[in-house]
């Protein structure tokens, strides 16, 4: 009994046709050996979630890293005298250099401190990475969902069994945010940075 294509409704059939004409299941072994490559697949885009996520916060600690280097040394010139050795001789050109050096390590530290809350551009590296890494995220997604819409129960069970035992084995990793966050009017913040 084959089911047509416009059946909306859950059935136990095993003759199943997945994705493609060519992946057509016809037996109780090839049903089965599907159950459980789709299982896998489940599971590793619960890892591919959460390695996604990894990447992601390890790049934006090294952006805020970076990002506190650079206050850190705007904030060392702005220490009288820091960062401009003067040799003059002359009381006036001493002053000069001085009210120079005052100057820059101002205009430092105000570059420093808008670089600090300045955003990553559209062609950073993290963002193309990241949209790279979501792109195939959605296609792996779209795919589990239309193999979910065959209404097979077993297939439907093999995508939400392999996703929770995806889950378990990886979710536990998943980084902290780095930013702050307000759930139910409830500040979380990044401290231990």
């Amino acid at each position: 009994m084959s089911m047509s294509h416009g059946s909306m409704s859950f059935h136990t059939n095993i003759h199943n046709t997945i994705l493609f004409e060519q992946w057509h299941t016809m037996t109780w072994e090839e049903l089965l050996g599907s159950c459980i490559g789709i299982a896998i697949i489940a599971a590793l885009y619960e890892g591919f979630k959460v390695g996604r996520e990894y990447l992601d916060f390890r790049m934006q600690k090294a952006e805020q890293k970076s990002r506190r280097a650079a206050a850190a040394a705007a904030a060392d010139d702005e220490r009288p005298g820091g960062g401009c050795v003067c040799s003059a001789t002359d009381e006036t050109s001493t002053q000069t250099n001085a009210d120079s050096s005052t100057v820059i390590a101002i205009e430092s530290a105000e570059e420093a401190k808008h670089a600090s809350k300045r955003r990553p551009g559209i062609l950073s590296l993290r963002h193309v990475a990241q949209t790279g890494l979501h792109f195939v995220q959605l296609w792996i997604g779209f795919c589990l969902m239309l193999i979910f819409m065959t209404y097979s129960v077993y297939l439907c069970l093999a995508i939400t069994v392999g996703g929770a035992v995806g889950y378990f084995c990886f979710a536990w990793m998943r980084p902290a945010p780095l930013h702050h966050a307000t759930f139910a009017g409830v500040t979380t913040v990044d401290c231990c940075s």
